[in-house]
This record gives structure tokens, C-alpha cells and sequence, in this order.
């Protein structure tokens, strides 16, 4: 991915076919705003797991990779959105059941609203969309994000 100057978002598989990754894996990749990636990766050197591949593209590529480690670890909504793939409707309205008006209303650091996350997964979940439809106002459908841009666009 080096010198790939588009690229929003990258994601990875948790399985045996990521093992390390370079030292220039992400550079001069100025604009990622989403990064899938398993919890651990085994270094083909160690016997043992190697730390969070997330800290570890954090730690070799440096901002503004390191902002999307901890993009949602205080938004369980938008962090339930992300891991869509992993993520059942009945998990996304249990969090929004438990959660206050305030936090309904949460952005991320880009700006997004989580119906921005669900239209950037990779695989657009519409159970998803709908459990938002149904507890947000349309107008939320029309807010932009840091880059001006709307969940639909």
C-alpha cells in the first residue's frame, strides 16, 4: 500500500495469512480513515503472538494511522457499526437501548455519524442501516463529515 495516495481504508482478515507487516507498509498513504484489523498477528520469528497488529501499524506508520486505533473506544455505537461484519442487528439496538440521547448524537474524529460507518463497511449491511433508521432523525441521513461528506454521498 505504500505511496497509495486514495486509499480511505484498509481491511484484514483474522486468519493464518497475516503474519508481519513491513516496515513501509502504509507510508505516504496521507488520508486513511478506517482500518479492519484483527486483534493479533503471529510474527513468523516469535513462537508467541505479537502485540495488536492495530498498535503496531500505529507504531511504523505513524499519524494519521495512530488516530484510528482508538477511534472508537469511547463510541460503542460507532464501534458496533464498524465491525459490521462481526456485528448483529440485536447488538447494535441493545447499545442504542442503553445509550442517552447525548451519545446518539456522537461523531467520531472525522466527524462521522454511524450511519456513515455502516455505509463505508465493506459489505453494507441493511439489518444495520435500518436498527439506525429507527432510532435517529432523517435529518442525521444529511450530516456531513470532516471531508463534507454526507452518508450517502
Amino acid at each position: 500500500f505504500a505511496a497509495c495516495q486514495s486509499l480511505l481504508g484498509v481491511e484484514f482478515s483474522n486468519g493464518p495469512t497475516l503474519r508481519v507487516l513491513g516496515e513501509d507498509c502504509f507510508y505516504r498513504c496521507p488520508t486513511p480513515v478506517s482500518a479492519f484489523l484483527p486483534f493479533t498477528a503471529k510474527d513468523a520469528d516469535e513462537d508467541g503472538p505479537a502485540p495488536p497488529i492495530a498498535n503496531e501499524i500505529a507504531s511504523k506508520c505513524g499519524d494519521p494511522w495512530s488516530k484510528i486505533v482508538d477511534r472508537y473506544v469511547d463510541l460503542p455505537i460507532h464501534k458496533c457499526c464498524y465491525y459490521a461484519s462481526t456485528s448483529s442487528a440485536s447488538d447494535l439496538a441493545n447499545l442504542l437501548n442503553d445509550c442517552n440521547d447525548d451519545e446518539k448524537k456522537e461523531k467520531d474524529l472525522y466527524g462521522m455519524t454511524p450511519f456513515h460507518i455502516v455505509a463505508t463497511s465493506a459489505k453494507f449491511r441493511l439489518d444495520l442501516f435500518q436498527v439506525l433508521l429507527d432510532e435517529y432523525p432523517l435529518d442525521a441521513l444529511s450530516h456531513r463529515d470532516e471531508h463534507g461528506k454526507t452518508m450517502l454521498d
